[in-house]
This record gives structure tokens, sequence and C-alpha cells, in this order.
């Protein structure tokens, strides 16, 4: 490609850019007017639950959505609600379902990145801190769930968002998150399954009773004092590091990496493969 016509490209590519950015800041310290039609004024709005349940099923766009326990043993979910964002609770068979009715256009999304607008938050009180089941599918979402809770299964699917997990999981904790970072903190699970496609995971005082599995391309794996009774970590270009809190059988693998780890012929497996990354792992016993 010629100079000139490169230089025409990220010229053309920076005016739009700037425009934009222009247009928006235009908008914001009109407070607004001038797209208020798009994407409306937030409005909190609190919802009650009626009925008891024991599941949990959140279906949502691009709301975060944090999970705090309630203070006076009633259930609210507290929304932002928009002219073209509506959302719905209800408990239907037991389980408590919330979901979004979102009828925005590209321009109304447009306008709410550029707007700042802080709004986009989902906070669900819950009256007891067991249940049997949480579910929670998101586009764009961070997701927090306290240490408070107990939960029989959980399972969090994500396209871009961070998760903070710190409850307990009685039997399987599954976590997919395509762009965005997992934690998992003082987390007790009977089996645990991360994938993460760009993103790292990390595992702090966290111990699992049976496998934990974990897969990414893009993306480091920290272990800091936590378990499994038998571990797979399998990543693309990632470091794989940390502290383990008892012995294991360690069958690493990578490409073009170092590997540390402790000689065991007792314990648990642990399979750790990475094409480009470092396996460095402690145990502590």
């Amino acid at each position: 490609m010629k100079k000139r016509t490169v230089i025409l490209i990220f010229t053309a590519v920076a005016l739009i850019i700037t425009g934009a950015a222009v247009f928006a800041e235009a908008a914001v310290l009109a407070g607004g007017k001038v797209l208020s039609s798009f994407d409306g004024k937030a409005t909190e709005k609190t919802f009650t639950a009626n009925g008891e349940f024991d599941g949990i099923s959140v279906d949502v766009q691009t709301e975060d959505v944090c999970f705090a326990l309630s203070s006076d043993g009633a259930c609210r979910v507290v929304c932002a609600e928009r002219q073209k964002v509506k959302h719905t609770v209800s408990v239907e068979d037991g389980q408590l379902k919330i979901g979004v009715n979102d009828t925005r256009k590209l321009y109304d999304y447009i306008y709410s990145v550029f707007s700042f607008k802080k709004e986009r938050k989902i906070k669900v009180y819950l009256p007891v801190k067991s249940f049997s089941a949480l579910t929670v599918k998101a586009s764009t979402a961070d997701i927090s769930v306290p240490e408070e809770f107990t939960f029989g299964s959980a399972k969090l699917n994500l396209s871009t968002g961070d998760v903070d997990f710190a409850a307990k999981v009685k039997d399987r904790l599954e976590i997919k998150v395509s762009t965005g970072d997992t934690v998992l903190k003082n987390v007790l699970a009977g089996e645990i399954d991360l994938t993460a496609t760009t993103g790292d995971v990390t595992l702090k005082d966290t111990d699992c009773a049976g496998k934990i599995n974990i897969k990414t391309d893009t993306g480091d794996v920290r272990f800091d004092n936590s378990d499994g009774k038998e571990i797979t970590v399998k990543t693309t270009t990632g470091d794989v590091t940390g502290s383990l809190l008892s012995n294991k059988v360690f069958i690493t693998e990578t490409s073009a990496g170092d590997i540390k780890v402790p000689k065991s012929a007792a314990g648990g497996k642990c399979k750790i493969t990475t094409s480009t990354g470092d396996i460095i792992i402690k145990t502590i016993n």
C-alpha cells in the first residue's frame, strides 16, 4: 500500500473518532438532551418477589449483577429502568427469574457508552443464604457473588465481563467467560469447571473436593493457597503459577516456557499444559 494511501486512511479514521467524541461530549454537557429520545433517563425501580423459591435464574444483557443478603428478610431486585430497557422479576415453579426486555437499537448503545452512565447494575437482595441452584447468563456484564451464600450448583455464562465468586457450591461450579477475568475466593466446591477465551483465572483460598478443570486461550492461571483432588489446566499463551495445599503428581508440558514443580510420587494428578507459558507451582503441606 502506498504511503499516501496509508496516511489518508489514518487521517480519515482519526477524524471519525474525533467527531464522535466531540458529538458525545456535547450531548453529555447538554444534559443528554440531544439524544434523550434514544436511551431515556434511568429510573431506579425496586421489584419485590412474591412466593417461595429455591433456585435463581438471571438472564440479562449489558447490566452488572451483584448479589447481597437482605437485611429485612425480604427479596428485592433493584434495577435501572429506561425507556427501552424494562426488567421482569417473577417466581415460577420455585425459581426466582430475573430478565430484561431490551429494545434499544445500535445508536442507543453508542449513546450509552459515550454518556458514561453508571446505572447499569442489578442488585439482588436475597432473604436466605442457601439455594439449590444459581444460573446467570449475560452478554456484557460483571457478576459478583459474595461468600454469604451456598448453592447446590452454580452456572455462569458471560460473553464479556469479570466474575468475582466467593460462595460455596455443594456440587458443580461452572463458569464460562469469553473476554474477562475470573476470580474465585474462599470458595468450597464439589467440582470446578472454568473456561475463558481471553482473560485471567485466579483461585484464592479455594478448596475443591473433586476435580478442578481450567481452560484458557489467552490468559494466566494463578493458584493461591488453593487445591483440588485432581487438577487439569490447559492454556495457549498463559503462565500457570502459584501454590497448592497438598502434594500432587505433576504431568506438565510447555513448548516455549520454564517448568518448576515439586517432584512427588504421591497425591492426586495435576496435569498442566501450555504452549508458550511458564509452569511454576509449589505445594504447601
